[in-house]
């Protein structure tokens, strides 16, 4: 069985001990390596190559969405899960913007940390029941009208259209985009054309900053 080898960086000793500790008991989890602050996190993840690595929100000399703007963009191949014991929006944001692709909160049980740490290292997203309503939350406040538009669509988005919404925002062309979802550039303007007509859309620029306002998808970092 290949384990998933993770870095746990967190600049208290007694969380960043126990929970690598505790996650050495999780027979498909090897903890390669630790970190106390967030630039050490950085050096850690260079010199072990982690599947995943687990940052603390606030650490000395680099925060925990600093350090992961830096891994997204240098070591693209490690997946970030940030742990932290705050749950508010301003958070949230930081942490989507960050690159990361998780968020769980520090009275997280094992059970949901390590379902949190295989749904992560699998380039999917996971966040913690409490941290998925402050997301909620937070759109309904600010797009309460806008979602109320969209509750009324006559179809809805599909999933392919979801992803095809998240690629835009990273930047992705159409060609780029058929690659990941291993479907032609002409399949790929064909959802185009469905998007703008479900969302009354008029080009691909207002897809993209729709996208991006409703948090189909973290900036690129």
């Amino acid at each position: 069985m290949k384990k998933i080898r993770i870095v746990m960086a967190d600049d208290h000793d007694v969380v960043r001990l126990g929970i690598s500790a505790l996650l050495s008991t999780v027979g498909d989890f090897d903890v390669v390596g630790q970190a106390s602050d967030g630039e050490a996190a950085v050096a850690a993840v260079r010199k072990f190559n982690p599947d995943v690595v687990i940052l603390d929100l606030e650490m000395p000399r680099m925060s925990g969405v600093d350090a992961a703007k830096i891994i997204k963009l240098k070591y693209p191949g490690t997946k970030i899960l940030i742990l932290s014991g705050f749950e508010n929006e301003k958070y949230v944001t930081e942490i989507l913007r960050s690159g990361a692709g998780g968020y769980v909160v520090k009275n997280v049980g094992k059970e949901e940390l390590a379902e949190a740490i295989r749904v992560v290292a699998e380039g999917k997203r996971f966040f913690s029941p409490s941290v998925s309503r402050i997301m909620v939350e937070g759109l309904l406040k600010k797009h309460s009208a806008e979602l109320e538009k969209l509750s009324k669509l006559r179809e809805p988005l599909t999933d392919i259209e979801m992803e095809i919404l998240s690629f835009l925002t990273q930047g992705l062309k159409p060609e780029q985009i058929g690659e990941r979802l291993s479907i032609s550039k002409t399949t790929v303007d064909r959802h185009f054309t469905e998007l703008k007509k479900k969302l009354d859309i008029v080009d691909v620029v207002n897809l993209v900053q729709f996208a991006k306002e409703y948090g189909f998808v973290v900036n690129k970092l």
